[in-house]
């Protein structure tokens, strides 16, 4: 009797395996569009959204220095606090990639650096890339486990300093000083 109990009990086992290993769906990072919101949450509980409204390139470098001028693509991002515990952020959650590859990034005095927010509150900054986005195919910023589509290979840049390459429907707008949520 026990070796019966023990053979059903088994099969139940192996078959709950196998139901379970056959409708495991595979999860695939997250691919998001220039003015998307991305939505966050973290085991302190807190909340906050992430758009990035803008990219585009600038020359970077010494006017003395003609050879150290070099073309530096930029994107412009707004983080806002969604929950009700204030939330501190910094521009180091985004990771990019020039044709798979890591670009090394240049934080400057328009990014954010451990930056506390108050509930409802946003803050907006711009990270420079060390590339020039004409000469890949194409551009990912990496947020967390989501990926922002910068260039896709079908879109080139405008190429010149400061200029933008995206339009202006997306779901943040330049306000006075700063950029808010459009309702």
């Amino acid at each position: 009797m026990k070796k019966i109990i023990a053979l059903m009990l088994v099969t139940v086992l192996c078959i709950v395996n196998l139901t379970a290993c056959g409708s495991s769906e595979e999860s695939k990072p997250s691919v998001y569009s220039v003015g998307d919101v991305l939505n966050f949450s973290n085991s302190n509980g807190e909340e906050y959204s992430v758009c990035i409204t803008d990219w585009g390139t600038s020359v970077d470098g010494s006017i003395l220095d003609i050879f150290s001028l070099k073309t530096v693509t930029w994107f412009q991002y707004v983080i806002m606090n969604t929950g009700d515990e204030e939330v501190t952020v910094s521009d180091n959650i985004f990771n990019i990639y020039a044709d798979d590859y890591s670009v090394d990034t240049e934080w400057s005095e328009e990014g954010t650096f451990l930056e506390t927010l108050a509930p409802g509150k946003k803050t907006s900054g711009k990270v420079y890339a060390e590339m020039d986005a004409d000469e890949v195919n194409k551009i990912e910023v990496q947020i967390h486990d989501s990926t922002v589509l910068i260039k896709d290979g079908q879109s080139g840049n405008s190429g010149d300093d400061d200029q933008s390459d995206t339009s202006d429907d997306n779901e943040y707008e330049d306000e006075d000083e700063g950029i808010s949520p459009i309702s």
